[in-house]
C-alpha cells in the first residue's frame, strides 16, 4: 500500500513520462497507465473520506460555504493547458486568447478564514469565459456573506451577499484616490486565491501541459489536486 501511495502522489507531484515512471517503479509503461487511473480514483476516495475535496455540485454551493466560519470568500479562475486537440472545432472551443495556447479552465472559490478551496467548478474549455460558467451553473451564495472577484466577473451579482471587485479605469480618464485605495485593498485580499491557485499547482499534473486525453481525466486530476492542497493547509492550520 505504501508504495501504491508513493506511485501516485510522486506522478502527481512530479508529472513525468509513464516511460519513466515504468523505470522508476520497475514495471512496464502498460501496468503504469493501468495504475495511475485505478490509483487516481482511489486517491480521490481517500480525499473525499478525508473531507478536503471541494464542493462540486453548483446546487450544493451555498449550504456548503454555510457549514465554515468564513462568511468572506474570494472567487477566480484558473486555466490549464492541454495538448492541441486534432479536432478543428474542439481546437476552436479551447484556444484562449488570455494564455495564448489551448486550455481548460476551472472557477474556484475560496473561503479567507482557512485559505481552502470550499467549490472547484467543472472543468470548462478555455475559450469559455469566466461568467459564463458561473451563469450556467447558478451560483448561489449563503445570505450576508462577502465575495471578491475580479474584472473576469463583471455583472455578475448574486443576490443578498456583498461583491467587491476592483474599478477599471474609465477611458482617457484617471481613477480617484479613492477608487486607487480601494483597488490596492482588494488587490491585497485576492492575493490569497493567488496563493491557493499556486498551492493546488504545486502539483505538477495540473500545472504542465496535460498529456493524458482520457475523457474526464482533467476534471479529476484538478479536484484531487485542490483536494492535496486542502489536505496539506489543514494538517499546517490545525498544528
Amino acid at each position: 500500500m505504501e508504495d501504491k501511495l508513493l506511485f501516485i502522489l510522486f506522478y502527481f507531484k512530479v508529472y513525468p513520462l509513464q516511460e519513466v515512471m515504468a523505470f522508476l517503479f520497475e514495471t512496464s509503461q502498460g501496468r503504469v497507465n493501468a495504475w495511475i487511473h485505478t490509483l487516481s480514483m482511489v486517491l480521490q476516495m481517500a480525499l473525499g473520506e478525508a473531507q478536503v475535496l471541494p464542493q462540486r455540485d453548483p446546487k450544493n454551493l451555498a449550504r456548503t460555504l454555510a457549514w465554515w466560519v468564513s462568511v468572506d470568500f474570494i472567487m477566480d479562475g484558473t486555466e490549464r493547458r492541454i495538448q492541441r486537440p486534432q479536432d478543428l472545432t474542439e481546437q476552436q472551443e479551447t484556444y484562449s486568447g488570455k494564455k495564448k495556447d489551448h486550455t481548460v479552465k476551472n472557477n474556484l472559490i475560496v473561503d479567507l478564514e482557512e485559505c481552502l478551496g470550499r467549490y472547484l467548478s467543472q472543468t470548462f474549455a478555455g475559450r469559455t469565459h469566466d461568467k459564463r460558467i458561473c451563469d450556467e451553473a447558478g451560483y448561489v451564495f449563503p445570505p450576508g456573506c462577502v465575495l471578491l472577484k475580479d474584472t473576469g466577473f463583471q455583472g455578475f451579482e448574486p443576490e443578498n451577499i456583498s461583491t467587491y471587485q476592483p474599478k477599471q479605469k474609465p477611458r482617457k480618464q484617471e481613477l480617484s484616490a479613492e477608487d486607487q485605495a480601494e483597488n490596492q485593498m482588494i488587490a491585497s485580499i485576492r492575493i490569497l486565491v493567488a496563493h491557493v491557485i499556486a498551492g493546488v499547482k504545486r502539483c505538477r499534473i495540473v500545472h504542465d501541459v496535460l498529456r493524458n486525453t482520457t475523457a474526464h481525466f482533467d476534471d479529476l486530476v484538478m479536484e484531487i489536486a485542490c483536494g492535496l492542497h486542502n489536505f496539506r493547509a489543514t494538517l499546517r492550520y490545525n498544528t
